[in-house]
């Protein structure tokens, strides 16, 4: 399926040429590896390896979510991101509903502190 989508944006007028960077979630197992290994036949995509632990892919722990929700919070303030038109995909319409429904509820969750001790003290002379 990627591969088709790789595909379908490469018969664009203009996008012949372009260049993938893939950024795999590599949580469980070893997808990130075997996503490696299906496409990097196809000329023009790379994929990105953590040289700290020679692995494919992002490890997206609870810092990194937390980084990159901050960073679409940001881009998002600053109004610098935006979606390409028409959509590569084979249910344009289908995925710009999904994209906006979550746009819609986009936030981040934050705990509540842990509950602290107040102490109250009436009339101290």
């Amino acid at each position: 399926m990627v591969a088709q989508h790789i595909a379908r944006i490469r018969s664009t007028a203009g996008m012949k040429a372009s260049h993938f960077r893939m950024f795999v979630e590599r949580n469980l197992g070893f997808e990130s590896e075997h996503h490696k290994r299906a496409l990097e036949h196809l000329p023009g995509v790379t994929f990105y390896v953590d040289e700290h632990a020679n692995r494919v892919g992002v490890l997206t722990t609870e810092t990194t979510k937390h980084a990159m929700a901050q960073l679409v919070t940001v881009m998002l303030a600053e109004q610098r991101l935006h979606v390409l038109y028409p959509l590569f995909s084979a249910d344009p319409k289908g995925v710009r509903v999904r994209l906006r429904e979550q746009m819609e509820t986009y936030s981040m969750q934050v705990p509540p502190p842990p509950r602290a001790l107040c102490v109250c003290v009436d009339d101290v002379r």
